[in-house]
């Protein structure tokens, strides 16, 4: 429950046109989405868009910050005893196939790289906040490392239409720690 109505509201008006920019990239290109579409489909004024946005990609890039901060969380959940490579890859795989409608959203409008750059910067920027400093650069370097592999692998992973499980992609994180030695 939000405290102030006032960043209630906020929040709302944010969900709202999130959830325009969905439903209109599911008709059209993102390229092609104007604010006044938006604010139509989500029943706001132009004014509400512009309160808290200045474009369309900030509208997404909102969405991508909001995802990875979920995932953040649920990483800080299930990710406690079994700290593996495998566990990691299969609970990132698990994310994203309950959310594959709106990754396939940035992966058909050819927004898939610019959907992992956000998402890897929000992880590095809440890595900062949570890691201590003893585990210095290093550390943090190497979950960007992980995330970034993670990414490519989903790439591929889509692009043979997302057909295997998580299970499957923990084991292709398993060979693929294998190999790299």
């Amino acid at each position: 429950m939000t405290k102030n109505p006032q960043e209630g509201r906020k929040l709302q008006s944010k969900k709202l046109l999130v959830d325009a920019m969905y439903q209109l990239m599911q008709k059209k290109p993102y390229t092609e989405i104007t604010i006044t579409e938006l604010c139509e489909e989500a029943g706001l004024c132009r004014r509400t868009f512009y309160r808290h946005f200045q474009i369309p990609a900030d509208v997404l890039e909102y969405a991508i910050s909001e995802i990875a901060n979920e995932f953040f969380i649920v990483r800080n959940t299930f990710f406690t005893r079994e700290r593996t490579f495998h566990r990691l890859t299969v609970l990132f795989f698990y994310f994203w196939e309950q959310r594959l409608d709106v990754l396939m959203l940035f992966y058909k409008n050819n927004l898939y790289y610019y959907f992992c750059d956000i998402f890897s910067k929000t992880l590095h920027d809440t890595l900062l906040n949570q890691l201590p400093d003893e585990f210095g650069d290093a550390h943090r370097k190497t979950y960007l490392f992980i995330f970034g592999g993670l990414c490519q692998l989903m790439k591929n992973w889509l692009d043979e239409g997302a057909c295997k499980s998580p299970e499957e992609m923990g084991d292709y994180a398993d060979t693929i720690y294998k190999i790299m030695g």
